[in-house]
């Protein structure tokens, strides 16, 4: 598959750190295609799900999910994916025929994480997802970014929602109340920062670590594409 009109090239950004990580490990990319080739065959046969894993050497794919994206383009199956390596843990994201959705190029997106970052300077207890390498060519994109562990903020907020139903006028109601409020708050003041930018900026998109209180944003979209060079 090729864009249209040659419209689109390859596009590589990296962190330093993937950078020399990829240096020193030149195995690391050529041990993920294979064991991505593993899962995205097995999906394709129907025999994989979330969970599935495969293994080798010093790395570990496990398949999250099939990618929602993978409907709205054409090619083989887009996948979410937990890759362990060494004592590391990353978030791949793969989506076939990129250009179909131009929203969602790797190299973009990289790029829109450390804009976004910047434009949250200030705000206590928020990062963007920690992005290491963002790849487009004509016909997949991929994302990197470090494993992040949290729950879905959208999630979080329904469970106290419920718990204020569930438990109406008690004590754990009156704290669920208490808690979703400053949540709300919070986001809205870290969406006022962002929506003018980037689309995408939800609840949907974003983890909240209730221990810690931090929320991390992904999945945001520059609202006009970004210039970028090769890296």
């Amino acid at each position: 598959m090729t864009s249209p009109e040659g419209q689109f090239s390859k596009r590589l950004r990296r962190s330093e750190e993937f950078r020399q990580l990829t240096r020193e490990h030149p195995e690391m990319i050529p041990l993920f295609k294979t064991l991505e080739a593993e899962i995205i065959k097995n999906i394709l046969e129907g025999k994989a799900g979330a969970g599935f894993s495969v293994e080798q050497g010093n790395m570990q794919a496990i398949l999250i999910n099939q990618s929602g994206e993978t409907d709205k383009n054409s090619g083989p199956p887009g996948a979410y994916f937990k890759v362990l390596f060494e004592d590391q843990e990353f978030f791949v994201k793969r989506i076939p025929g990129y250009y179909e959705n131009q929203g969602s190029l790797g190299a973009h997106e990289f790029d829109s994480a450390q804009h976004a970052q910047e434009m949250l300077d200030g705000i206590e207890n928020v990062e963007v997802v920690d992005f290491q390498m963002g790849y487009h060519d004509e016909e997949k994109t991929y994302f990197v970014s470090k494993w992040v562990d949290g729950i879905s903020l959208e999630s979080y907020e329904v469970e106290l929602e419920t718990i204020m139903t569930n438990e109406a006028g008690g004590e754990s109601a009156i704290t669920a109340e208490a808690e979703l409020l400053e949540l709300t708050q919070r986001f809205r003041n870290i969406r006022s920062r962002l929506i003018h930018d980037f689309t995408d900026v939800s609840p949907h998109n974003a983890l909240y670590n209730p221990p810690s209180k931090k929320i991390t944003i992904f999945d945001i979209h520059p609202r006009k594409s970004l210039s970028i060079d090769s890296n």
